[in-house]
C-alpha cells in the first residue's frame, strides 16, 4: 500500500508541473500573440491620417446602439 500511494503521490506531483508548464507557455503564446496585435494596431495607424480617424471613430460613436456614444435624451423623455 505504501508503494502505491508513492506512486500515487509521484504521479500527482509530475501533472502538477506538466500543468505548470502548459500554464507557463499558454501566458508566453498570449504575450506574443497580444505583442503581435499591438504592433499591428500601432502600424496600421500610423498610416491613417489624424482627420480620417477622427471622422472613422464619430462614426463609430454614433452607430454604436447602446454602446459608445449612446444618446440617452430618450430615456429622459421617457421617465419624465
Amino acid at each position: 500500500m505504501t508503494t502505491a500511494h508513492e506512486t500515487s503521490t509521484a504521479f500527482s506531483d509530475e501533472v502538477i508541473k506538466e500543468h505548470d508548464i502548459f500554464e507557463l507557455s499558454k501566458q508566453q503564446e498570449m504575450k506574443e500573440m497580444l505583442g503581435t496585435y499591438a504592433d499591428g494596431q500601432v502600424e496600421m495607424f500610423q498610416r491613417v491620417s489624424p482627420r480620417l480617424f477622427l471622422i472613422t471613430l464619430a462614426k463609430l460613436m454614433r452607430i454604436g446602439n447602446g454602446r459608445l456614444g449612446q444618446d440617452n435624451t430618450h430615456v429622459a423623455k421617457n421617465q419624465g
